[in-house]
């Protein structure tokens, strides 16, 4: 733009193309301004050095002489100017405007380009001033000069409450009066409105309080009812329940906890009931096995006195073995185990003509740790019954215990014949499962009831191991941890 003032400060006219082409970008500015300012109304042109339009919309010819005096005037270079923006009224027979002028120069040679001339017309102001909400609102120029204002009211200016503001580099000022009277009606309409407002809000709070109140107070009173009832022996009453909230939600689970309190309370008076038979055949059932002892006792009384001590030693076993059976609630040392399991194999030696050796050795510390009765019972039978099936020679049956950091490791080795790699696999996985097996005859019925019996005694670290061994039988490993 700049470039295209210096070309057109001095002309007069059109002399060549390359003016006209400088005049067509500087009109093409004005028409983005233009654009811009469109609402507002305004007039906008520009004067060279010589007076001459070359932009605006003014319906004048370009390049025609501007002779008016408040435009020449604002376009003089004046030694000792300092002002930004020159303002100045301007009449003519349609509209009053309010004029801008700039001066451009050459920021190179300080020659004198060309004056801007914005002009606001005055209807722009008025719609801003034509309410005043109860007072009055003037703009001053910087000489005190009313510009524009609201029409004048009638109220004591000695009462009113003045407000005025001086607008930056350009010395106007805006004046705001109104009466006292106003803003104090102002404030009461507002206090009143404030106070009706809290009024209503009170209210409807206090109603919706009292509402929400009864939802909450009601079903709550209703429960308490249905408890009360319930204690009193009533088991057949419940809650009625409406709706899906919180307290109908609360209903329904106070109503499902009544059925549970009734199932259980049946399930009690049942187990009740069959503890007392229980208890009633466990009188009966001592009888019994108290006579058998003391037979057995008398049995072998009188083969000791003829002299049979073979015999009178089996009986023995026996009444051993019967009384482990009787106590098998009551926990056992593991040495007494193990005397319980000679007795055991005495017996079935005999009764299965067999000759099945039995030795065991308990570390120190070992002998007195107690361990749930007949546990290692079953593992015995196990090998008696299905590793030693066969009869063979110098069968043997070795246990030994020990402490292996903090855990009791029993092992229990046989030379009997085995079991293929399968089935011990096979026995493997029902022991982790803790499954029965399917057939009475095969391994793992007494098995898996040492290891369940392990773990409730002991918890999840305690365990039971099998491995084939050396000898071609079968070890048993039973680790139990240390409490």
């Amino acid at each position: 733009m700049l470039e295209s003032l210096r070309v057109l400060s001095d002309s007069t006219g059109f002399s060549d193309y390359e003016k006209f082409r400088h005049f067509r970008r500087l009109n093409e500015m004005s028409s983005v301004l233009m654009t811009q300012t469109i609402d507002a109304d305004l007039r906008m042109f520009m004067l060279n050095a010589n007076n001459r339009i070359i932009m605006g919309n003014l319906n004048q010819p370009m390049f025609s002489l501007f002779s008016d005096e408040p435009f020449q005037s604002a376009a003089r270079i004046q030694p000792d100017e300092t002002t930004y923006l020159q303002w100045f009224l301007w009449k003519d027979d349609a509209k009053v405007y309010y004029y801008a002028a700039r001066r451009i120069k050459d920021p190179v040679t300080q020659t004198h380009l060309a004056t801007l001339f914005v002009g606001i017309p005055e209807t722009y102001f008025e719609k801003f001033f034509q309410s005043a909400d109860g007072g009055t609102m003037k703009l001053l120029d910087y000489n005190g000069n009313i510009i524009v204002g609201s029409p004048t009211t009638d109220f004591d200016s000695n009462k009113s409450i003045h407000t005025e503001k001086v607008i930056n580099n350009l010395g106007w000022k805006i004046v705001y009066d109104t009466p006292v009277s106003h803003e104090e009606m102002l404030v009461s309409q507002e206090f009143l409105f404030s106070f009706l407002s809290i009024g209503a809000f009170f209210i409807i709070f206090l109603v919706f309080s009292v509402y929400l109140a009864r939802r909450i107070t009601t079903p709550i009173y209703h429960l308490r009812n249905t408890a009360r009832r319930y204690v009193g022996g009533d088991r057949n009453v419940r809650m009625q329940v409406q709706g899906k909230d919180e307290m109908a939600l609360l209903g329904h689970v106070f109503n499902q906890m009544l059925d549970d309190i009734n199932r259980l309370i049946e399930q009690v008076e049942a187990e009740q009931e069959e503890k007392r038979e229980i208890e009633m055949q466990a009188l009966f059932s001592q009888i019994r096995p108290h006579f058998l002892l003391n037979t057995l006792n008398s049995i072998k009384v009188e083969l000791v006195m003829a002299g049979d001590t073979v015999h009178s030693q089996i009986i023995a076993s026996l009444i051993s073995l019967l009384r482990s059976y009787v106590r098998a609630h009551e926990p056992a040392t593991l040495e007494e185990e193990c005397k319980l399991l000679e007795s055991y194999l005495k017996i079935m030696n005999v009764r299965n003509k067999m000759d099945i050796d039995f030795s065991w050795s308990l570390a120190q510390e070992t002998a007195d740790f107690q361990i749930p009765r007949l546990l290692l019972q079953p593992i015995i039978e196990n090998a008696v019954i299905h590793g030693f099936a066969m009869h063979p020679e110098h069968a043997q049956i070795r246990l030994e215990a020990k402490w292996t950091g903090q855990k009791l490791m029993i092992t229990i080795a046989d030379n009997g014949r085995g079991m293929t790699e399968d089935n011990r696999q096979a026995l493997i996985a029902k022991l982790s499962l803790q499954q029965e097996s399917d057939h009475s005859a095969n391994h793992g019925v007494g098995l898996i009831n040492v290891s369940r019996r392990l773990k409730l005694a002991y918890g999840k670290e305690a365990g039971l191991k099998v491995q084939s061994n050396d000898d071609g039988g079968m070890t048993f490993m039973l680790e139990i941890p240390r409490y």
